[in-house]
């Protein structure tokens, strides 16, 4: 009994060791599902998805290189770029990812969620919005060095957010969830007046 112990013991440090050699062959570069996308200009844009996932082309598209921000992010849903070097990519477990350099080196940012992260955006490089599970909206005013929780007015999974001006922005989620804001982020109304 002893033997298999030890025999086994060996083996699983063989293949930890080993995974540490993998990569894909087929598809290339990976085969992660993904779940945003995102193009700062003709050339440079970045998506993400599962497994942490972060990918990144510079020649618009026609080659991409893997990046992954995170062990620990299970799945990234949204990322948003304010320009060639900053962003962030939101995702589940309440955690948000930090880039100044373009994506190759990512810190984690503090928010008070607990759950699901769906979707992301910054207005500029201090003030930023991202939206989930239950109702959920965190807002930064300090490009994500701290995050405060905004009412909602609802528990409905909020799936995204986009703003068209520093004062104007939406909201939709779940079972036809639709909220405004037309004063930067500080309130949010339902929205859902005007479907006919």
């Amino acid at each position: 009994k002893l033997f298999v112990l030890v025999t086994t013991i060996f083996a699983l440090q063989f293949l930890a060791l080993a995974q540490e050699d993998w990569f894909w062959q087929n598809p290339l570069p990976q085969g992660n599902k993904l779940w945003s996308v995102q193009f700062i200009n003709s050339n440079i844009g970045w998506a993400v998805g599962e497994g942490g996932t972060v990918i990144k082309t510079t020649n618009g598209g026609t080659s991409w290189s893997v990046i992954n921000c995170s062990p620990y992010a299970m799945y990234n849903c949204s990322l948003y770029f304010i320009n060639e070097n900053v962003g962030w990519v939101a995702s589940w477990a309440g955690k948000v990812f930090k880039t100044t350099n373009g994506g190759d080196d990512w810190i984690e940012q503090s928010t008070p969620a607990y759950s699901e992260l769906y979707s992301i955006i910054f207005k500029d490089l201090n003030y930023g919005c991202t939206v989930g599970s239950g109702g959920h909206i965190f807002e930064t005013t300090d490009g994500g060095e701290t995050w405060f929780q905004s009412a909602s007015g609802t528990s409905k999974d909020l799936r995204c957010v986009h703003f068209v001006n520093e004062l104007t922005g939406w909201v939709v989620g779940r079972e036809g969830t639709l909220l405004k804001t037309t004063d930067g982020g500080s309130t949010w109304q339902d929205g859902s007046f005007n479907i006919g």
